[in-house]
Order: C-alpha cells, then structure tokens, then sequence
C-alpha cells in the first residue's frame, strides 16, 4: 500500500509540475506575442535610410548617415512609450492608408508630451517621412519649426532634404533651393547615398529652372557616385529616383530640341525601364513594399505617358493596369486618380470611348472633394467622351460641370478654350437651346486669341468651324478657316489634317464642284507630304481617323462620277496610303472599314460583276501594287497614270501558261475568302468558306506547326482541301502558281499541298503578275556565294542594342556553310564566314550576281515594329554596330541578278502586312530588287535541321536543274525521317518566283 501509495503521489507531482512547466511556457510565448521583449528594437520610418532611429524598451538611439557608426542610447523612454511607439511601427508597415494616418497622430500626440525638444528633434526626420508618404505636406513642412536647434545634425539634414523634395512637388523652387543648399553646405563626405540623393533632387530642381545643362552635369554625377554603392534595400530607392529623373531630363530636352525629339524620347523610355528594373528586383522589393510603392507608381505612370508621347498605346496601357493592379495590394488615392486619368485619356487615343468613359468617372469620382479645378477638367473630357463615342450615358450632367470650370477663379486661359470647346460640341448633340452656343461660340473664339498654345488654339477654331457649319454661319466658318490656315504649320498632325478635313466638308456642303475636287488632290499631297514625315508608330488612331475620314469621303464624291479617270484616281490614291500608312489601315476607327472595302474594290467586284470583270479587277490592283513597291517613297505624287495595256489581260496570264501549270488567285472579301482558278484554257471561281472562321483555323494550324505542338493530321488534310478545292483545282497540272495577298499571305502552301492525294511536282508563290520586263529565259550565269555568321562580331563594343545582344550563336551555320559549298563546283563556290559576313560583301558585285546566293544568319522582324524588318550580319572592322542590320529597304533598292536566293534564318518570309502591298518582307526586298526566285521561310527554323534542309535542296537541285521542283522533293524527303516527321521541319519553306 505504501509502495503503491508514494507512487501515486509522485505522479500527482510530476503531473501538477507539468501542467504548470506548460503554462509558464505558453505564458511567456503569450507574453511574447503581445509585448516585445527586454532586448527588442523597432527602427522607426525612415526617409532614406540615412539616418535610422532605433527603439528599444527603455532607450532610443539612432545609426549616423548611412548607418556608418552606432551612438550610445541617448534618450530615455518607459516601457509604455516603447509599447505606443511599436504600435506606431505597425500601423506604418500595415500599408493601410487609415491605420497609417493613426499612426502618425499618435507619433505627433507622444512628442507633443514630451518635455525635452530632443525627442521631437530626433525623430523630426520620421515624421516628415510619414506625412511626406501621406500626401500631407503643410504637416510636413510644419515640424521644421520644432528643429531649430540641428542638435543631431543628421537628422536635420534628413528633414531639409524630404522638404525639399516636398518643395519639388508643389512646384516651390525657390523653396526648394533653399532647403538643398543647407544639405549640400553641411553634407559630410562620408555619406555617399546621401550626396546621391541630393544630387539626383539638385538636378531635378535644375530640370524646373530649365538649367539642362546643369542637370545634366548633376546626375552624370550621380552615376559615378552611384558606382560606389551595392544594390541593397537602402540604396534601391536612389537608383529608382536616378534613373526616373534621367527620364525627366530627356523629357525635357525634348521640348527644346523638337528636331531629334523622338531620340530623346527613345533614351527617356530607356532610363523609366532601368528604374523599373530596380523598383521590380524581387530579392530586394519584395522586404522593402513600402519604401519603393509609390516609386513603383510613379515610373509605371510615366513609362505610359511616355509610350503615350510616342503613340504606343499597347504599352501604355500595360503599364497602366499593371499599376492599377499594384493599388489593389496598397491603395493610393492621389496616384489612383492619376493613374485613371491616363487610362481614360489612352483609351480615349485609342477610340475605345465606353472604356474611356469608365476611368475618366473613376478619376472625377476621386477628384472631386479635394481638386475641383480638375474635376471640372474631366467633367469637359467626359462631355467630349460622350459625344465623339456617341454614348448613351447622361451627358447635361458633365456638360454642367463642364461648364462651371470656365467660370471658376484663377483659371487659365487654355481651361477655359478646353471648357468652352466641350460646351459648344455638347450644346449641338442636345439642340436644346438655340441662344447659348451662340454667346459660348463668340467667348470661345475672344479666349482663342489670348492664348499662345497653337495646339490648343487649333482645337478651339476647329470647334468653331464645326459649329459655324452646324449653324449654317458662313461668317464664323470663314473666320476660323482663316485662322486655322496660319496654325497648322506649327500643330500636331492630327489637327492638320483634321483642319483639311473640315475645309473640304465646308466646302463641298452645297454641291461637289471642281473647286472642292482640286482642294480634295491639294490635300491628298499635303497628307503624303506629312505621313511622309513620321516614323510608323507615329500614325496614331486619331491622325488615322481623320485621315481615313477624308479619304472615304473623298472616294465617295469621286465615285459619284462614272469618269474612267477618277475610277483610276481611287485604285492609285488607296493603293499610295496603305503604302504610307504601312498597313495600320486596319488597325484605325471603323470608319477606315469602309475605305478598306472601297480601296480594294472587292464588295462590289466579288458580289456584283463577273467571274472575268473581278479577276481582271484584281490584276490591276496588283499591277498598282508592285509599280509603288518599286517607287522611292521620297518621291510620291499624285498621278493618274494607268497601265491598261492589253499585256496585263486575262488573256495575256493564260498565254503564258503552259498547258501543264494552273494560277491560283486568293482574295479576301467583306466576309468571305475566294479564289480564283485560271489555266491556259480555263477560268473557274469559287468560295473557300466564311473568312472569320477561315482566320481561325489558319492561326490554330500555324500555332501547331510553328512551335511545334501536337497537331491533328485530319484536319490538317481537311483545311488543304479548303485551300485547294476539289473542284477548282485541276488534278492533271504539275505546276501550281499562286498569288495570295492579306490574311493567305502566311499560309504553308507546300506543306498543305503534301497532303492532298493528288499533288503537284512544285508550288511557287507569285510576286506579282506583271509581265517580266527582261521577257529573257533564264540566264547563264553560274557561281554559288553563301554569307554565314554563326557569332555576330562585337567589335569590343560595350554599346550594344539589347535586340543584338539577345541574338543566339548558330554554329550550325558554319557547319552549313562548310557542307553546302561542297556540294557546287570548288572553283564556282565561295563561303564568306564570320567577320568576313558583312554588309559590304552583301553588296558586292561578285555576291549579287551570281547565280545561287545562299545567306543563314539571323534574320528580325519585330511585328510591333514594322520598320524593323532585315538581315543581321556582320559589322565590318571600321563600321559601326548599327551597320550590321541591313533593312529590307535597303535590299529592296540594290539591284540583284541572282536566279535564286535562299534565306535560310527565322521567318525570313515574314515581315510587316498592310492591305495593298502584300507583306514588306526581305524575301519581298530581294525580289523587287530584281532577284528571280528565293526560297525563305514562314516561321522560326531549328539550327541543325536548317543544314539538312538546305543540304537536301541543293542536291536536288545540282540533279534536277529545278529550283521550285527541288522544294517539294525536299519536304518529302524531311517528311520520311522520324526525327523530322513534325512539318516544323519542313512545311515553313515556300519558293517564291517575282514573275509568271
């Protein structure tokens, strides 16, 4: 019992210690959790990481400027007050905007009980920070008065130097140059971050003053400090703030130096994007949110005010709703605002009016308690909104706001011409009142006069002459036409041609006479001469709609006639703007729809005349096509000259035909896509199916075979019967001929004709119909040259274009140039390899005659950069890296003997599409240039399997004496071997012929 009854009372203990051991552990994790312990510390706020002040339970310290040496506690604290100031830390660091505001009264509610300054000293810089950070500037400006006595000399000049940069935002320059002279008097050398900072906010101050040169000097700099300093989570923010006001710089540079402002806007885009690649470093942002946020807005802001100024709206965008994303993790109302304005005012650019409407009311609902000045500013862009996207949305209620903004005090003239402007366009749509646009028009054209803005004064007259033409008023239309004549050599070209526009509206409001048809030919030469003058990303969506808007309404008054002369007149003009336009013809309002369908003269053709009539159409349209393809654009004019002779007749195409080849002509209709089918004997018409379906299929199909995927041999063969139909295409003829245009351009008509069960001995694409104007048999030359660049050669040059350092190695290629020249006679073949690969061999006499040119290298087409389409070769020893891309312009202007050419790189066939002029390719290039065949591709190849390829052509080639039968031979052969089963391989080639 006893034995038995010690054992159960030492359990007892050991359970009653036990539960009691738990319970003082859990007490103290407890305690733990909701108090810090003895030995914690909290760094509170800081602006720049200068100057840091630490909290611990019972002392406050604080790190020198750049944290160079640590001092001693130097003020007391209770327990109590270290728990309160924890709690500021926290509410801070939650990024919540209310929580943050707590924050900081009850930073300013502790200080303020204080009985010793120095607490308030000490932690002056924080709290300038924290209502820095909230937008609350008075307050910030506010705790300078308290800091008199620069007890703790870094902490003072963390406070000037915030005010500054306060200073900077309200535009207080004078202000801000003396709060960045006191830091730069009393800056110590040691503290490098701190000088950059100074110098980065100098050289902003200077931008303000319009000093660019002074700015200039501060900011290169800034850079050669910057060297001096790791990438951290301290000097992160510096190098964000560096490279953003190097953007700043450029920006403004650009205003004084309009000649080269596109460079300068390119170099502006270049410094936002190294700052946003700071700002975006994941292992490095990601512990440091709250510091770099708003940087983070404020680039992703100006990178799309920038894509914005140079007519890239995509990216614009991007970067807006990249930034609206940011705000969903930590909301800030000034920048939200901002940041919706954009949006709406891109969308706006873009002619996307109901998305416009939403972010323009977002940006007015969060403008209007604290900004009415610019609530009344988006209350005239949404009556403008409303009535160019004719909206059903309520439009009196803007239009009230609207005008409230010209009556408000202290504002500017140019508000006022914007808020008058809306009033009058708005006041026409509702016609509910006759008196007021009458006495709003004459305020209007009194405010146009006092302003020096030409731009704005151009809106304003344009606003009067639309009015002035509503209202039946000859007078005022006359007036502001007289006026707009001396404005448009200095404004945008949208309002250029906007103001040509409404001339010739005005003038053709009673009756088309020869006076409005000879200033219709003036303004078509005065649009050439202005596309003429822009780069293609400049065609913005608003210069397109007012340009397409002439054009249709100028075909439709030429159309009215049944003039043979103004029937050329349409075909020769809309072929000449889709050739300016470079093909953005598609991408404008919907109003360029109409030209589209006119230009081509496909709606009436296709559904209204014959087989015969619609061919012989088209034959003109591509005869039009190739005699601008060969013109030098310097030289454009206006010209009624028309080729009808009876050499470009149906009947001249079938004479040349041989009785064993048949033409294939596709089309794309308003809806549906046809082809046409032609023999010696024969000419037959049919329909391949609804266009919006085709497209879909065509893209599915090219997705499949150009990355390699899966694909389904089944509806691949049912997609080349479509292509081929059974009943148009003749089954006895050997040679195929097509000529395709729009969306058959990148159609693999080799790889889809392998799989019909009767197939042809070659299919070759046409350049154009036009009669060879040799008429000469092949010629006799002989000799094979083949350029290769397995590795560009840099030159040791440090500047190299990003696009050129993402190029990849080919070493495949010399290999390629090693096995294909032995196949051809050694005293006829040359292989020009490596540093020898240039543009000067290129352009040799020796190169661009000889019979076979073969060229593997890289080749770019950048589709969102249309003009960047060429060859990559070698950059010669006493050349500069630029001259290593070689254009398909300046292919196209060299003259070429070559019977063949075989481009054997990435998409060599691909290139920029406009309606009219087929794709600006370089395979295009080197046949305008007067080669007669080139082999090219239609998407990316694979290094090695491009040697096979290649190796297996010119066999059968040397065999056959055949280039465009070689193809096809070749496709089989790739087509058998397992590891080159997928039509990747192969279905990419086609040969293209520049003549029938």
């Amino acid at each position: 019992m006893y034995r038995s009854g010690a054992a159960e009372s030492s359990w007892y203990i050991y359970l009653t210690l036990h539960w009691v051991n738990l319970l003082l552990r859990y007490a103290l994790l407890w305690a733990g959790l909701q108090s810090p312990a003895v030995a914690a510390q909290v760094l509170i706020p800081s602006p720049y990481d200068f100057a840091k002040v630490g909290v611990t339970s019972s002392s406050i310290t604080y790190q020198k400027c750049g944290g160079i040496s640590e001092t001693p506690p130097i003020l007391s604290i209770e327990y109590s007050d270290f728990q309160l100031l924890q709690s500021v830390v926290d509410g801070w660091e939650s990024g919540v905007e209310l929580r943050q505001k707590q924050s900081v009264l009850n930073l300013e509610n502790w200080l303020n009980k204080q009985n010793d300054e120095a607490y308030v000293e000490l932690l002056a810089a924080n709290l300038v920070w924290m209502y820095f950070s909230l937008y609350q500037y008075p307050e910030a400006e506010g705790v300078l008065s308290r800091t008199a006595n620069n007890r703790y000399l870094p902490i003072a000049l963390d406070v000037q130097l915030i005010l500054g940069e306060v200073a900077l935002i309200k535009g207080e320059l004078e202000k801000a140059k003396k709060y960045l002279s006191f830091v730069a008097t009393h800056l110590p050398d040691s503290c490098t971050a701190m000088k950059l900072k100074l110098l980065v906010l100098s050289a902003e101050l200077s931008i303000n003053l319009d000093e660019l040169n002074t700015a200039s000097e501060q900011l290169y700099q800034a850079v050669t400090l910057k060297k001096q300093l790791p990438v951290n989570k301290a000097t992160l923010p510096l190098f964000v703030n560096l490279h953003d006001t190097y953007g700043f710089l450029y920006i403004s540079e650009s205003r004084v130096k309009p000649d080269i402002k596109q460079a300068l806007m390119g170099d502006a885009l270049s410094a936002e994007l190294i700052a946003l690649n700071y700002v975006t470093r994941n292992e490095l942002s990601s512990n440091n949110s709250i510091a770099l946020h708003k940087q983070h807005l404020v680039v992703l802001s100006n990178l799309a005010w920038i894509y914005t100024q140079l007519f890239d709206y995509n990216n614009a965008e991007n970067m807006l709703l990249s930034a609206l994303q940011l705000l969903q993790d930590a909301p800030d109302r000034d920048l939200e605002n901002h940041i919706y304005y954009l949006l709406g005012v891109n969308y706006l650019n873009l002619g996307l009016y109901d998305k416009a409407y939403v972010f323009l009311v977002n940006a007015a609902t969060l403008a209007e308690p604290s900004d009415p000045m610019q609530f009344g500013r988006l209350s005239c862009l949404l009556s403008d909104v409303i009535v160019d996207g004719e909206l059903e949305k309520p439009l009196s209620t803007h239009l009230a706001e609207c005008s409230t903004l010209s009556g408000k005090k202290g504002v500017l003239t140019d508000d006022k011409i914007m808020s008058y402007s809306s009033q009058l366009k708005a006041l026409q749509q509702l016609q509910s009142d006759k008196i007021k646009p009458l006495l709003i028009a004459d305020r209007l054209e009194a405010n146009i006069l006092e302003t020096s803005h030409e731009n704005i004064r151009m809106t304003g007259f344009a606003a009067l002459a639309e009015f002035a033409m509503e209202t039946n008023n000859r007078a005022l239309a006359e007036r502001a036409f007289n006026e707009m004549q001396y404005e448009e050599a200095s404004v945008t070209p949208t309002l250029q041609v906007k103001a040509k526009l409404l001339k010739y509206r005005f003038l053709t409001l009673k009756e088309v006479n020869d006076d409005a048809l000879a200033f219709a030919d003036d303004t078509h030469e005065y649009i050439v001469k202005v596309l003429q003058k822009l780069d293609t990303n400049e065609l913005v969506p608003a210069l397109q709609s007012q340009v397409f808007s002439f054009y249709q309404l100028w075909f439709e008054h030429l159309m009215q006639s049944n003039s043979e002369a103004n029937a050329h007149k349409v075909l020769h003009v809309s072929i000449q703007l889709n050739q300016l336009t470079n093909g953005l013809a598609g991408t404008a309002t919907n109003q360029s729809k109409n030209l589209m369908q006119v230009s081509e003269l496909q709606a009436q053709v296709l559904d209204n005349d014959s087989v015969a009539l619609s061919l012989q159409h088209h034959i003109a349209w591509d005869l039009e096509r190739l005699k601008y393809a060969k013109a030098n654009p310097a030289s454009l004019s206006l010209q009624v000259v028309f080729d009808g002779s009876e050499t470009n007749t149906i009947e001249s195409l079938q004479a040349r035909l041989k009785p064993s080849e048949q033409l294939l002509f596709y089309v794309a209709g308003a809806s549906t896509g046809y082809v046409f089918g032609l023999t010696k004997n024969t000419l037959a018409f049919s329909s391949i199916g609804n266009l919006p379906a085709l497209q879909y299929e065509l893209r599915e199909m090219h997705a499949q075979l150009s990355k390699r995927l899966p694909y389904d041999d089944q509806a691949l063969t049912s997609l080349a019967k479509r292509i081929f139909p059974e009943g148009l295409v003749a089954p006895d003829k050997s040679v195929w001929y097509v000529v395709s245009n729009q969306i058959f351009q990148d159609i693999p008509v080799n790889g889809l004709a392998l799989l019909l069960e009767q197939q042809p001995d070659a299919v070759i694409k046409l350049l154009s119909l036009a009669t060879d104007e040799s008429s000469t048999p092949d010629s006799v030359k002989s000799g094979f040259k083949l350029l290769s660049v397995p590795e560009l050669t840099l030159n040791g040059s440090t500047q190299v274009p990003d696009w050129m350092a993402e190029l990849k190695p080919l070493p495949w290629s010399a290999i390629e140039a090693e096995s294909v020249t032995r196949l051809f006679k050694e005293a006829d073949a040359q292989a020009i390899v490596g540093e020898q690969a240039t543009r000067d061999a290129l352009f040799s006499d020796e190169v661009k005659t000889a019979s076979v040119l073969h060229i593997a290298a890289h080749h770019i087409y950048d589709p969102f950069k249309p003009q960047f389409v060429g060859l990559v070769l070698n950059a010669g020893a006493q050349d500069t890296l630029g001259s290593a891309f070689i254009s398909e312009y300046e292919i196209r202007n060299q003259v070429f003997q070559n019977d063949l050419v075989f481009l054997n790189g990435c998409a060599t066939a691909q290139g920029r599409h406009f309606v009219g002029s087929n794709t600006m390719s370089i395979t295009r290039a080197f046949l305008i240039g007067g080669a007669k065949r080139v082999v090219s591709t239609l998407w990316e190849v694979a290094d090695k399997a491009s040697l096979n390829f290649a190796s297996h052509y010119y066999q059968d080639y040397l065999r056959t004496k055949a280039p465009d039968k070689a193809l096809l031979n070749t496709m089989r052969k790739m087509k058998t071997q397992p590891r080159y089963k997928h039509p990747f391989y192969w279905a990419g080639y086609e040969l293209t012929q520049r003549h029938l």
